[in-house]
């Protein structure tokens, strides 16, 4: 589930960003590329960038790339990520985020019917707990006649010592207007920060359901990431 995890770092940066123009750059190597439980494409090392601007008004603006195969064909592909949102310090301890996000595949035919668009509302004490709740509208039509579904997560850091710490989240994706079904994941592991560079090992979860509808991509696996912020 890194990427619930990216939406906690995002929203921390942003709070602390948002009385002053910034520009944010990240750079990482991860061993796939997961979203809510599901591994996109194929079990094999993912190279992924992202630029995110945070304006003096609050408002926000990034993009990022990530590299990835699809299963059904040997090709590379991208996966495009594009974001807007607007940032809220609620007080000292407390933020908000709500951000649009579209999620597309524009050099993979295989993979395009899986572009999506989501609406996220993001609330963050410091930056050791985010809660999320996702509207999500897919580009395929799926058997339940609805391109909606809606997520959850909580997401979580637990600082051991400065530069370690022990993280985790859940998840719920409610896809029973689309698919007539839903499922659960989480993940656990530890963070750890070297200077400019994080390095995070999670062990990623999902219920029996995501495995009955999915097969290997819901399987529980090992992660693994590196990341280097500008």
């Amino acid at each position: 589930m890194p990427g619930a995890c990216a939406v906690a770092i995002a929203l921390m940066l942003g709070c602390a960003a948002a009385r002053a123009q910034d520009t944010n750059l990240v750079l990482g190597l991860n061993s796939g590329v997961v979203i809510r439980g599901l591994l996109l494409g194929r079990n094999e090392p993912s190279v992924q960038a992202a630029a995110t601007f945070y304006g003096a008004a609050r408002w926000l603006a990034g993009i990022g790339v990530a590299s990835l195969r699809s299963p059904s064909d040997d090709a590379g592909a991208w996966l495009i990520t594009g974001k807007v949102g607007y940032v809220w310090t609620l007080s000292e301890d407390w933020g908000a985020q709500l951000d649009y996000a579209r999620y597309a595949y524009p050099s993979s035919e295989s993979l395009r019917p899986f572009d999506r668009d989501e609406l996220n509302a993001t609330f963050l004490y410091r930056d050791l707990v985010a809660v999320s709740v996702s509207g999500l509208r897919n580009a395929r039509l799926d058997d339940g006649g609805s391109r909606a579904s809606v997520a959850y997560d909580l997401t979580g850091r637990y600082p051991v010592r400065p530069g370690f710490s022990l993280i985790a989240g859940v998840g719920y994706q409610d896809l029973h207007r689309r698919s007539g079904f839903g499922y659960a994941y989480g993940h656990g592991g530890i963070g750890v920060r070297m200077g400019q560079a994080r390095f995070e090992m999670t062990y990623i979860m999902t219920d029996t359901t995501a495995k009955a509808q999915y097969g290997e991509g819901a399987s529980d696996r090992w992660a693994a990431g590196l990341t280097w912020a500008f």
